[in-house]
């Protein structure tokens, strides 16, 4: 297992996802396991890394909007509504799913949570990578999440080879939002609640 800075050398960190392997990585909330999210198997290994629940889906984490569109079964006007205010930041979109994503990284879902971060390094990683890394957050489930680099390396040396050398600013989840039907909080965390009811004119 090793911590790579990816603005010295970014290439192991993109050869690891190409090659299916599980990756960490920070976001401006907290820290990220992920993989390729057209790789099915590489993402079943984050389930096996951090003993998460497989009824539990992933969040494709994107680097642009149009990354996330593509992603998305009509996302709608709110969806824009919102990712015009928030994005790139610490929400999580929940919105219908289009066929490119596999039911096995939504858990059966028919809806995909959409992860557009602000995070610098992350952003460089996903966009050198040119397509939507799944992830979650790099814990133990039942555990809290971790923030930095250094922390990630010692809670899972040796269960993956990479760790994007970096830290957390928040040190809190994003706030999740189901736009999905009626418009619904699903997970209060660092954007709150009445700055999204202000965006979208609706009571939460």
């Amino acid at each position: 297992m090793q911590i790579i800075d990816i603005n010295i050398d970014i290439s192991f960190a993109i050869d690891a996802l190409e090659s299916g392997q599980v990756i960490a990585f920070p976001t401006e909330t907290v820290f990220g396991i992920g993989a390729d999210i057209f790789n099915p198997q590489a993402c079943a290994e984050i389930y096996s890394v951090k003993s998460r629940d497989l009824g539990k889906p992933l969040s494709a984490h994107v680097s642009s909007l149009e990354m996330a569109v593509s992603l998305l079964d009509n996302p709608g006007k709110l969806f824009y509504t919102l990712a015009e205010r928030f994005l790139p930041g610490p929400l999580a979109i929940i919105a219908s799913k289009n066929s490119m994503v596999s039911d096995s990284i939504t858990s059966g879902m028919k809806t995909i949570s959409i992860r557009y971060p602000s995070d610098a390094t992350c952003l460089k990683l996903i966009s050198a990578f040119g397509r939507p890394i799944a992830a979650t957050s790099a814990n133990i489930s039942g555990e809290k999440s971790l923030n930095t680099s250094e922390d990630v390396f010692r809670k899972f040396n040796g269960k993956f080879d990479v760790v994007v050398a970096g830290h957390s600013n928040y040190g809190l989840e994003s706030t999740i939002i189901s736009i999905v039907d009626k418009p619904k909080i699903l997970r209060l965390g660092t954007v709150p609640k009445e700055e999204i009811e202000e965006c979208i004119h609706i009571k939460l």
